[in-house]
């Protein structure tokens, strides 16, 4: 009841979601405005912006509201009180404002914490920075990599999915040290300029694209500028730089010839660092890993091919690094998998045992093969459920791909449930061209409604695939 009559900490989520954009967080206001009790799958980061927003979008309401009350009823209370909750229901508007005001000491803050950053790393000589950078797997790969150099370097990564100017200052600040060897940095574009940005921020001596797939198209308007936006770490890169480019990703073999960079393929048939004779199952995969004239037998204990190839990406920057070909097949056992990209539990709910596949961490219409195959390979002829919103920030290409996708699904699904309204038209349209029975699709608003749903129409031990898992500033 609470958050319906007082919505400002709602929508300053969905601004902190939003990376402060204020031109988005209208949208979303105006498409949703009635919309409240939002299914948050994170929590309000109370940082001293949110904090100064608050503040002052609360005092600029307050004060508009008594002015208010004053003229139109006198001073009483209670107009008072119903005013003000009539301007918290339209409050994103008071937090654009409050942004607008704030933004100088935003921007100040925001330089001296990067000055601070970049002087601090400048007095760092012997560091080696890699940066990770891609649609998708930058996490995974960053982990891995990590997981790969720890015990014979002092390694620093950068925690969780922090790619922002901020984030990166802040591990900076607080995590190297005089004797740090390696920083390993993630990187990711929402516009151009912004790796041209972070690079000149961690000036990295080794880079890899781990793939360019449709991944912030909303925002980028198409694959060749997201792709261009990807490669602007070239610029950075120095004559010794080194940028590790995947071989099998179509578009970034299209655009690479463009940049001029120290450059090192894996993945190819024909590359020097590359993977031979694959088996993937649900407890893992295994192959042959070639290092340049290297090879070493690979045990990992993580599924789908999607990981192998990450594992291949980490493992081709330790070896140019000076890490031997055994010592990383070795620490290929060590290996975790990165929490919801592809993680698979066997938990029990409502009394049913079931296995579950998780990649509700952001996904794209390349990801989402790996997930479907996995889908198909796990549990031989037992039951399988898919779960999904749909495919997001596809742009003009939403359509097009969602249903792309949900053919996909039909193939190997047995019940379909759809989350959210979003892309629900798309993936219904999809699913009755592709002829997928109506009885087996099912429609909920949240993925806590999606969990109640496959437990009611699971058989035991049936294997539910959770592909995505829709941001808070989607409905």
């Amino acid at each position: 009841m609470f958050s319906k009559l007082f919505p400002l900490l709602d929508y300053l989520y969905i601004f902190q979601l939003l990376e402060y954009d204020r031109t988005g967080l209208l949208k979303w206001f105006f498409k949703n405005p009635l919309r409240r009790n939002l299914q948050k799958k994170n929590s309000l980061d109370f940082t001293l912006k949110i904090q100064l927003l608050a503040v002052l979008t609360s005092f600029i309401m307050l004060s508009i509201a008594t002015l208010f009350a004053l003229v139109l009823f006198g001073g009483s209370l209670l107009g008072l009180v119903l005013i003000y909750i009539l301007f918290e229901s339209i409050s994103p508007v008071f937090i654009v404002i409050s942004s607008i005001l704030i933004a100088p000491f935003d921007i100040y803050s925001k330089y001296r914490i990067t000055q601070m950053a970049k002087k601090k790393l400048a007095s760092l000589k012997n560091l080696k920075t890699i940066a990770v950078i891609g649609s998708f797997a930058k996490t995974s790969t960053k982990n891995m990599l990590y997981k790969l150099l720890w015990k014979d370097f002092y390694t620093v990564k950068t925690p969780k999915s922090y790619n922002t100017p901020v984030a990166i200052s802040k591990t900076i600040l607080s995590y190297l040290k005089p004797s740090t060897e390696i920083f390993i940095v993630e990187m990711d574009a929402y516009h151009k300029g912004d790796i041209k940005n972070l690079c000149k921020l961690a000036r990295p001596d080794m880079a890899v694209i781990t793939a360019i797939a449709p991944q912030h198209l909303e925002r980028f308007g198409s694959l060749e500028k997201l792709a261009k936006a990807q490669f602007e770490v070239t610029q950075s890169l120095g004559q010794e730089g080194i940028l590790f480019l995947n071989s099998m990703d179509e578009l970034t073999m299209q655009i690479q010839e463009q940049f001029d960079a120290g450059k090192i393929f894996f993945g190819g048939e024909l590359d020097k660092f590359r993977i031979e004779n694959l088996k993937s199952a649900e407890t893992g995969t295994s192959f042959k890993l070639i290092l340049d004239k290297k090879y070493v037998k690979v045990e990992l204990p993580l599924p789908g091919e999607h990981n192998a190839y990450n594992f291949l990406a980490a493992a081709a920057i330790a070896y140019k690094l000076g890490l031997p070909a055994k010592t990383i097949g070795e620490r290929a056992k060590l290996i975790l998998s990165t929490e919801h990209r592809l993680e698979i539990t066997h938990p029990s709910f409502g009394g049913k045992q079931f296995t579950l596949i998780d990649n509700s961490y952001n996904t794209n219409p390349k990801v989402v093969i790996s997930s479907l195959r996995l889908l198909k390979e796990t549990g031989e002829g037992k039951q399988k459920i898919l779960i999904t919103p749909g495919l997001i920030e596809q742009g003009s290409n939403a359509e097009v791909e969602n249903k792309k996708f949900i053919k996909l699904a039909a193939n190997v699904a047995d019940e379909i449930i759809i989350v959210g309204e979003s892309y629900r038209e798309f993936l219904r349209r999809g699913l009755e061209e592709s002829g997928f029975p109506k009885e087996k699709t099912h429609f909920v608003t949240s993925t806590k409604s999606a969990l109640e749903t496959a437990n009611k129409i699971a058989g035991e031990n049936a294997v539910v695939l959770i592909e995505n898992d829709l941001p808070d500033q989607y409905s």
